[in-house]
């Protein structure tokens, strides 16, 4: 089988066959020649495509990183990493120290003191002499922070890290609050007795977004329970990724920039005498000052923690560990609480205050429209539940028969059809004699009262008749 032969050349337009052309192959056949004159249009991009790399620089790591940096006036290209580059604003001051040839010309752009005998003003600096000294040498702020060490790590209230535990406690069942607040909400966290509570208000009556029940193992979105321990198998649940992205750090200066920009500056004098310095803290000023800051290493707080800038999205409290950052914070009429891993955010809970919503993961769990209804069961023994409120009433009837002699007694366990999960509020009954022909007196009254049930106890008083008497009882119980 013969092949077509190939001409690098760029044909203008391509043959179309018509009906009328005869069936004719061959080199020149009528039949091969618009698959020759693609094929000579194959063979031309080939040969420019070829070409491009002729005389061309050969693709380079390092060359690229830099083509992809935005250069600007007043910017310095600095490596970050091997084939990785930044830039950093170079100041027309920084240009000016640059060019010095000497480090007494470096000390006369800088403004610096001489070495020998200088004289200050402004805020001058000193060597941190080691702790435990005790002489006439100039005590910096850095040796007050040591000779304190136990009183410095404190929390910033304009902000901060801390890497242990933040308790609030006040020594009662109620503990303080821990606060957010924007230009529209105030929220809330605390604990009260055996319930975690999400509080929320607009300085009017508060909403509870979200109720913990420690004891009841249950939960209650805007007031409506739609959690308890039986009704989820978190085990069914995925878990999720465990990977964590770099950080990329390009804004801190290394240990060796840090040491060569210190090593052009002047050894200070080491004592005060003289330079009249009147902008540095007493050591019982610092104390009292760092004494009203929380340790970073963790520590209580005995009233609430308000965290307010004055704009619709609040400050946020952080978590941290080796793997996620956790926050929660109030952004307009959203009680927010997401993380991410180095990489994107992702939201786990969002409650929306307005029209008492919740959504995890971007997906709505709960509207106010889908909050449970109210159950009952209607028979003769029977029970209803209040799903908004958590009141139960069950009702029933009893029969007990009391023998034919005063002063005998009979008595009867009775099980409620539903009980109670926390606590019984009251209770009722009525009783009917079976034999109303007869003139008989009994005394019907109850002990043992629980939230499973009721003993109901009957004695003869007075009268006598043929047989035991028997009583139905009719009762009527409620609580939650």
């Amino acid at each position: 089988m013969a092949t077509l032969s190939e001409s690098a050349t760029w044909v203008a337009g391509i043959y179309q066959l018509e009906t009328t052309d005869p069936v004719l192959g061959g080199p020149d056949g009528i039949d091969n020649l618009q698959a020759k004159q693609l094929a000579n249009r194959t063979l031309w991009l080939k040969n420019q495509v070829e070409s491009l790399g002729n005389g061309k620089q050969p693709l380079d790591a390092t060359l690229t990183a830099l083509a992809g940096i935005t250069t600007e006036a007043d910017r310095l290209i600095y490596s970050t990493g091997i084939d990785s580059f930044a830039v950093t604003p170079l100041t027309a001051f920084i240009r000016t120290l640059l060019d010095d040839a000497s480090a007494t010309a470096a000390r006369n752009t800088l403004g610096a003191a001489s070495v020998a005998s200088p004289a200050f003003t402004g805020e001058p600096t000193a060597p941190t002499a080691v702790p435990g000294t005790n002489t006439q040498q100039l005590a910096t702020t850095a040796f007050v922070q040591a000779a304190t060490a136990t009183q410095t790590e404190k929390v910033s209230k304009t902000g901060d890290t801390m890497s242990g535990t933040l308790t609030l406690y006040n020594g009662t069942d109620s503990a303080p609050q821990l606060r957010w607040n924007n230009t529209l909400w105030n929220t809330y966290i605390d604990l009260v007795q055996n319930q975690i509570r999400f509080i929320a208000d607009q300085s009017g009556a508060p909403i509870f977004p979200l109720i913990f029940d420690l004891s009841a193992k249950s939960a209650y979105v805007f007031g409506n329970a739609f959690w308890h321990s039986g009704n989820f198998d978190p085990a069914a649940k995925a878990n999720k990724a465990t990977s964590v992205a770099g950080y990329g750090i390009t804004d801190a200066y290394t240990k060796s920039e840090v040491n060569n920009s210190l090593g052009g500056k002047a050894d200070k004098a080491t004592s005060l005498a003289g330079y009249g310095i009147a902008d540095a803290y007493t050591k019982g000023e610092a104390n009292a000052l760092l004494n009203a800051k929380l340790p970073t290493g963790g520590g209580a707080l005995s009233g609430d923690l308000t965290l307010t800038n004055g704009t619709a999205t609040s400050p946020k409290i952080r978590w941290n560990n080796t793997t996620w950052n956790a926050y929660l914070d109030i952004s307009g009429s959203q009680l927010r609480l997401y993380s991410d891993n180095g990489g994107a955010v992702s939201y786990p809970l969002v409650w929306n205050l307005n029209d008492l919503t919740m959504y995890a993961w971007g997906n709505q769990v709960w509207t106010n429209a889908n909050r449970p209804k109210n159950t009952a069961s209607l028979a003769v023994n029977g029970w209803w539940k209040d799903s908004d409120t958590g009141r139960i009433e069950v009702w029933g009837q009893a029969t007990l028969t009391v023998a034919n002699a005063v002063g005998s007694v009979a008595d009867l366990a009775i099980p409620f059809p539903m009980s109670f999960p926390t606590e019984v509020h009251s209770l009722t009954f009525a009783s009917v004699a079976g034999n109303a022909t007869e003139v008989v007196e009994n005394v019907v009254g109850f002990y043992n009262l629980t939230t499973g049930g009721v003993v109901i106890s009957a004695k003869r008083v007075a009268g006598t008749q043929t047989g035991g008497e028997t009583i139905v009882v009719h009762y009527r119980a409620t609580g939650r």
